[in-house]
C-alpha cells in the first residue's frame, strides 16, 4: 500500500467518523426539542394552579420543572461545545430561555405559597415569643 493510499482511507474514515457524529448530535437535537414541548405542557399545568389545598401537588410539580429546565440548560451547552469542536454554528435554544422566563415567577409563588402553609399551624397555634 502507497502512502496516499493510506493518507486517503484515514481522510476518508475521518469523514465517516464526522458525519456520523453529525447525525447522531441532530439525533439528540431533535430528541431535546420534544423534550422541551414536554417541559412547555408541564409548565402549562403548574399554571392551572388556584387552590391552596393542591400546593403540594404543584409545588412538586414546579420543582420537577426546576430541575428538567437546569438540565436543559447543562444539554444545550454541551451541544454547543460539540458542536465548537466541530466548527458548526452553535445552535441556540430561545424556547428554553423563554420557558424559563416564564417559569420563574410561578416557580417562586407556589415555593412560597408552600413554605407558607408548611408554617402556618406553628403560626398560627405557637406563641410568638418564647
Amino acid at each position: 500500500m502507497q502512502i496516499g493510499n493510506v493518507i486517503t482511507d484515514g481522510n476518508s474514515e475521518i469523514q465517516v467518523q464526522e458525519e456520523t457524529f453529525s447525525h447522531r448530535l441532530d439525533k439528540e437535537k431533535d430528541d431535546f426539542a420534544a423534550s422541551l414541548t414536554e417541559y412547555e405542557a408541564k409548565f402549562k399545568k403548574i399554571i392551572t394552579f388556584d387552590s391552596l389545598k393542591e400546593i403540594s401537588n404543584f409545588v412538586k410539580e414546579a420543582y420537577d420543572l426546576r430541575t428538567l429546565i437546569e438540565a436543559a440548560k447543562d444539554k444545550i451547552q454541551q451541544f454547543n461545545e460539540r458542536e465548537e469542536t466541530f466548527s458548526q454554528q452553535k445552535s441556540e435554544w430561545p424556547k428554553l430561555d423563554d420557558l424559563e422566563k416564564a417559569f420563574k415567577p410561578f416557580f417562586e409563588l407556589l415555593d412560597t405559597g408552600f413554605q407558607v402553609t408548611q408554617q402556618l399551624t406553628d403560626w398560627t397555634n405557637q406563641p410568638l415569643a418564647n
